[in-house]
C-alpha cells in the first residue's frame, strides 16, 4: 500500500476518537485548518482536493516567562488560554487559538480546525520552545511571501525535481504560514535542513505519516500523531 495511503488510514482511525481538549494542546504541536469558503478557499478545497490549506504552531503561555520574546512582544496574553502563532499576509501574528476556531466555524462555507501533536519528552518540548521564542524574535518584522503562488505551485512540483523543474531555493526574507512551521522545525532539530523550508505546504503536514513529512524524515524519535479536530472550551 503506498505511503500516503496508509497515512489517510492512519488519520481517519484516530479521528474517530474524538475531537481533542484545547487545553489539551501543547506549545509546538501543529495546528491544521481549512478556513470558511470564499473564491480562493472554494478552489483550494474544491478543485485542488485540499484538506487543509493554512498551518501554525500551537502556543501555550505558561512556556513562556517575562524574559521571553513571545511574552515582551504580547503581554496580553492570558494563561487560561491556548495561542496559535502563524504566518497570515500582515505576517507574523500570536491569535487567540479559541477565537480563530469560533470564526473558522462561522459563515455559509464553514472550516475546520485540526491538531498534530508532536510526540517527544518533556525535555525536549521544553528545548524546543526556545527555538519557538528565537524563532519569533527574528520572523516577527518579515513580510508575507510577495511570490506566495509561486512558491506554493513549485512546492507540489515534486515528480519535476528530477528535470531540475520545481525547485525553490532558501530565502526567509518573506515568508508563508508553512514556510515558517518549517523553518521552526528545522531549527529545532525536528526537520533536517536538506530540503528549503518553502518547499513545504500545509498538506505535506497533514499527509505526514508521522514519521516523513514531503520527502523528509522526522528527526530524534520525533514523531507527529494522526490530525484530530480541537475542541473548544466554550463552543
Amino acid at each position: 500500500i503506498p505511503k500516503l495511503s496508509l497515512a489517510a488510514m492512519a488519520l481517519d482511525a484516530l479521528r474517530n476518537d474524538g475531537p481533542l481538549p484545547l487545553l489539551d494542546l501543547k506549545t509546538g504541536d501543529l495546528m491544521l485548518s481549512s478556513e470558511p469558503l470564499n473564491p480562493l478557499n472554494c478552489f483550494i478545497r474544491c478543485c485542488l482536493c485540499m484538506k487543509v490549506h493554512h498551518i501554525g504552531l500551537v502556543i501555550r503561555p505558561q512556556d513562556f516567562d517575562s524574559q521571553s520574546h513571545v511574552r515582551q512582544a504580547h503581554p496580553e496574553m492570558d494563561n487560561s488560554k491556548m495561542y496559535v502563532l502563524h504566518f497570515l499576509h500582515s505576517g507574523l501574528k500570536l491569535w487567540d487559538l479559541e477565537r480563530y476556531i469560533h470564526r473558522v466555524h462561522q459563515g455559509c462555507g464553514p472550516g475546520s480546525v485540526y491538531v498534530r501533536q508532536l510526540q517527544w519528552s518533556e525535555g525536549e518540548r521544553r528545548t524546543f520552545q526556545g527555538h519557538i521564542d528565537c524563532t519569533f524574535e527574528e520572523f516577527k518584522g518579515r513580510k508575507f511571501e510577495t511570490s506566495f503562488y509561486a512558491s506554493t505551485s513549485m512546492a507540489f512540483c515534486d515528480a519535476l525535481e528530477v528535470c531540475g523543474i520545481g525547485q525553490s531555493q532558501e530565502d526567509v526574507s518573506s515568508l508563508f504560514c508553512s514556510e515558517f512551521v518549517a523553518e521552526v522545525l528545522q531549527r529545532g532539530g525536528v526537520l533536517p535542513k536538506t530540503r528549503a523550508s518553502s518547499e513545504f505546504v500545509p498538506m505535506d503536514f497533514w499527509s505526514s505519516d508521522g514519521q516523513h513529512v514531503e520527502q523528509t524524515s522526522l528527526l530524534g524519535g520525533v514523531a507527529l500523531a494522526p490530525a484530530r479536530l480541537i475542541q473548544t472550551v466554550t463552543l
